[in-house]
């Protein structure tokens, strides 16, 4: 994989170490692996995306360092990435999410380099979206740089996390995903009995 750079972008979260170890064990060589700690999301994602674009690499494969990627995972993405047409911007895994209790798209996103330029221009001022990665997809999906998801999970998401990230993530579920809270609130109180990282989501929630 030397024609790929690994990007685990990170704000502290507790299983950053773990996630790094996970895309080790899946073929990712350590020295081509970068940690980016930018703050907020769209300044981390900007810096992935610059980095990727000066890299002179065919490839960036970014994880949240909140997921922790199955054992096959680089293996099976780059596979499927090598085979995509030259226009394509890239694809994405599914992943299993504990806090949604659902296997949903994301966890990780393969971009082609030479696209990531013009990427990057496309990322929305801060404030002004608040999926700022999906916002950017989309609108090189319009300049007709398509993008592939993966009908596979690749990873595991928000589990072993720090309290303060849970209560921070679903007080924001609570404003992002706000359809989803009739169908999660119930769920979560049942789990929230032997499941502290629930009463916490709930807290959050609130």
């Amino acid at each position: 994989y030397a024609d790929v750079m690994f990007v685990v972008r990170s704000v502290g979260e507790r299983t950053e170490s773990c996630c790094i170890d996970a895309l080790r064990r899946s073929g990712a060589p350590q020295e081509n692996i970068v940690v980016v700690n930018e703050t907020p999301f769209s300044e981390s994602l900007r810096k992935t995306y610059r980095l990727g674009f000066e890299s002179g690499k065919r490839w960036v494969f970014c994880v949240d360092a909140d997921v922790i990627v199955r054992g096959d995972t680089v293996n099976q993405i780059m596979g499927v990435a090598s085979g995509m047409k030259g226009s394509m911007l890239g694809l994405q895994g599914m992943m299993l999410d504990k806090l949604t209790c659902s296997i949903r798209a994301g966890g990780v996103h393969v971009y082609r380099c030479e696209y990531l330029d013009k990427a990057a221009s496309a990322i929305p001022g801060e404030g002004a979206s608040m999926r700022p990665e999906s916002s950017a997809i989309q609108a090189l999906g319009m300049a007709g740089h398509g993008w592939l998801t993966l009908p596979y999970v690749t990873g595991i998401h928000d589990f072993g996390q720090f309290h303060q990230d849970i209560f921070r993530k679903c007080y924001l579920h609570a404003n992002k995903h706000m359809s989803n809270i009739p169908r999660l609130l119930p769920i979560w109180r049942r789990l929230a009995r032997d499941d502290l990282d629930f009463r916490v989501a709930i807290a959050g929630l609130v």
